[in-house]
């Protein structure tokens, strides 16, 4: 049976997870010259350096743990710089005055699979996962801390970065050219997914973490406290705030090209311009930034999108204003530019590009004026090839019928061949409708709108979606008619090749807290959950976000980006971007935001890079292997072990047999067969042995009550040759127990 919370247990485990201090990097592809993407792995290592040092490096990250303290590398620092930040755990205490103990210095950590250890002893230990995405933070604890009061947990803090605090209670430290470290707010979540806010506390060189005494002593352990360090990097500086701001991600490349609007300003002569740059895969600005268009002081601010092909490798952005639309083609890997392409010379006021993860044409959807001065939704495509784009006719989705009606705000989804375009609607300034409607790859209508919401007196606002090939999660927002609040609902629809449009979800309330408002939704898929961010305006201003699983409950801890320094005014337009949506079989994503402050250079687009993933639980082997490696093969792992991971696989590789049969089991209800342990199984699913290897997807379900719950598997070989005292014909490969984590 699968661990349960005994909220009497003698034992317990708290641990403090904390990602540093490159925030989310991303793993580099290996390339061939023919631009191919190959396998992906993880770059990243731990191993002593000629000292003697358990050295952790990822794409852009290092780590070094020498005499019971860790010195984490500020983004494009080495560690021993100066731009580094080094952490050691000193005491920890309970709030009644305790002293729980003080933490011995001088051990040396020890290297467990791709965990770095530091005994503490008296059944504590430190514990960092090295991850490609930065390193993870846990202090372990066998027993129930004692006392009462709250629970603290104090650090040393050494580096010569800047430290700020943030309006939500997050730290940031800052390198004079632009980029740093920030320790996100503490969240305490206990085993069944009960959650409290903690505190972070910066006291001179003392790093302090607290969560409320009545929470840790009635939580269900293991109890995690979970602050998050991560960097936040300048991507540009454009001296006042962008006004739109949108991103692709090339995989053959791994880079990013960002296309962003600045409003123009009459009073000071600033003219409206729309410009691009090329990112690294670490959100860095690599080269000049390249201005496409400039417009006099008075024009509204143009609007921006850019979307991959990935056939070609090229990037498309388009750009609308008073005039029309205009699209240009990129190439990730070389300084080349086609020529601007109009595409419309209706005056464009909303657009949205859509990639297709695998073909040449880009879908663009977009909000015109009419020489009425109502609103229509146009649709169109373009195809992407080695020269330049090749537009396609304009399609008109939606136009008034009437003087009473108009359409304010347009999305489309990202699929392959055919797409969702939502658009709202506003009849006679009262009724409100959000419309679905299925386009194909040249932008051209396929099916009759789907009327999805309709309400009276609740004005909608801005629209996202994003999903797979059968549809998707639209997001968008809703004045509430009880107190004025803007809040964010969400709804599954399902485009059944052949068939009408449906729903496959109710009513979903994604944001709703009744004393902010929560705006400017961005939906990302993720291949195994959604991610959806957004602006919280309000005082203290941040960026939100939330994990929901595939039919939308919640799926993993709440996200807070909060401004780089105090005197920023804001952060705002978050844009995220995933590699999926480009066609990499990956759960990372780049998420940008635009932040306006009283200084130029508080002023600017950031990034930071998110995974949907942790590095999970930790897997180990437990022996009881039946028959030679040689013939039985090896069992392995692919993916973390990670609540809501739909992709988790067990793999087999270098067996000579026929047929294997793929085992899970829960520790400890083993079948005991000579000198072997064969798993008995809950599950257990055949697979054919080609060229020696095998795979069985195990999806994990995005349920946190499962937290910490333990899994054996285990692979059973049918070979002539293998022969034991209960399995004639058969072997089995080691076991692997698995504990489920983030």
């Amino acid at each position: 049976m699968i661990d349960l919370c005994i909220r009497s247990a003698a034992s317990a485990a708290i641990s403090f997870t904390l990602l540093v201090p490159s925030g989310t990097a991303f793993a580099q592809r290996a390339l061939e010259p023919a631009r191919i993407v190959q396998s992906w792995a993880p770059p990243v290592t731990l191993e002593r350096d000629d000292a003697g040092a358990l050295i952790a490096r990822g794409h852009d990250y290092a780590g070094r743990f020498r005499s019971g303290v860790v010195e984490f590398a500020a983004a494009g620092a080495e560690v021993g710089e100066s731009a580094t930040l080094e952490i050691g755990l000193g005491r920890i205490r309970r709030g009644d005055g305790t002293p729980l103990r003080d933490v011995p210095g001088g051990v040396e950590a020890v290297a467990d699979g791709q965990f770095a250890v530091f005994d503490r002893g008296e059944g504590v230990r430190e514990r960092f996962a090295v991850r490609a995405d930065g390193l993870e933070w846990s202090v372990v604890f066998e027993r129930r801390p004692k006392g009462s009061g709250d629970l603290v947990v104090e650090a040393s803090l050494r580096t010569d970065l800047q430290p700020e605090p943030a309006a939500d209670g997050a730290l940031h430290f800052r390198d004079p050219d632009g980029g740093g470290v920030s320790i996100g707010t503490v969240t305490g979540v206990d085993a069944e997914g009960s959650s409290v806010e903690g505190r972070l506390r910066l006291d001179g060189r003392t790093l302090r973490l607290e969560l409320p005494g009545s929470f840790v002593d009635a939580a269900c352990y293991p109890l995690t406290l979970d602050p998050l360090v991560g960097s936040i990097v300048t991507t540009h500086n454009p001296g006042y705030g962008p006004s739109a701001i949108d991103c692709a991600y090339s995989p053959v490349q791994n880079n990013y090209l960002i296309a962003w609007a600045r409003p123009g300003n009459p009073f000071f002569g600033q003219p409206a311009e729309v410009w691009t740059a090329k990112l690294d895969s670490t959100g860095i600005v690599a080269g000049t930034p390249l201005r496409l268009a400039q417009f006099n002081s008075g024009t509204p601010s143009p609007v921006v999108g850019v979307a991959y092909a990935r056939q070609y490798d090229r990037f498309l952005v388009v750009f609308g204003h008073d005039n029309g639309l205009v699209c240009q083609s990129v190439d990730p890997g070389t300084p080349w530019r086609s020529s601007l392409v109009p595409l419309s010379t209706s005056r464009v006021l909303e657009l949205s590009v859509g990639s297709d993860p695998e073909y040449d044409k880009i879908r663009i959807a977009c909000l015109c004026e009419e020489a009425s001065g109502r609103h229509a939704v146009y649709s169109t495509a373009v195809t992407v090839g080695l020269s330049a784009p090749t537009p396609w006719p304009i399609n008109y989705l939606q136009a008034p019928s009437t003087p009473w009606n108009s359409y304010q705000h347009v999305a489309v989804s990202h699929d392959r061949g055919r797409a969702l375009v939502v658009f709202t609607e506003t009849w006679n300034s009262t009724s409100q409708y959000i419309h679905v409607q299925e386009v194909n790859d040249r932008g051209g209508l396929v099916r009759n709108p789907l009327l999805m919401l309709t309400g009276t007196n609740t004005p909608l606002g801005r629209i996202s979606i994003d999903g797979d090939d059968y549809g998707g999660l639209v997001v968008w927002e809703e004045t509430s008619s009880l107190n004025g609040s803007t809040d964010l609902y969400g709804r599954l629809v399902f485009a059944d090749p052949g068939r009408q449009i449906t729903f496959a979800s109710a009513l979903l309330p994604i944001a709703t807290d009744p004393t902010y408002n929560e705006v400017e939704p961005s939906v990302a898929w993720f291949g195994s959950k959604y991610g959806v961010f957004w602006t919280r305006p309000a005082s203290p201003n941040s960026i939100e976000g939330r994990e929901l699983a595939p039919q939308c409950t919640p799926c993993g801890l709440p996200i807070t980006i909060s401004p780089t320094t105090s005197t920023a005014l804001a952060v705002r337009s978050p844009h995220i971007v995933p590699h999926r949506r480009s066609g990499a079989n990956s759960h990372d994503a780049l998420l940008l935001f635009a932040q306006s402050g009283i200084l130029s250079t508080d002023s600017g687009i950031l990034s930071t890079r998110f995974s949907a993933f942790g590095p999970g639980g930790s897997i180990g082997s437990a022996g009881g292997q039946c028959g030679s490696a040689r013939t039985v093969g090896t069992i392995g792992t692919d993916g973390p072990f990670a609540i809501g991971n739909r992709d988790f696989r067990v793999t087999l590789s270098g067996s000579t047999g026929n047929l294997a049969i793929a085992l899970v089991g829960v520790p400890g209800l083993d079948i005991p067969c000579g000198a072997c342990v064969i798993t008995q199984p809950v599950l257990g699913e055949a697979r054919s042995i080609v060229l020696g290897s095998a795979s069985y997807v195990f999806p994990v379900p995005c349920l946190p009550t499962m937290l910490g719950s333990r899994l054996t598997f285990q692979w059973i070989v049918n070979h002539p040759a293998l022969t034991t005292s209960c399995l004639q014909g058969w072997g089995a490969t080691q076991q692997l127990h698995a504990r489920l984590g983030y």
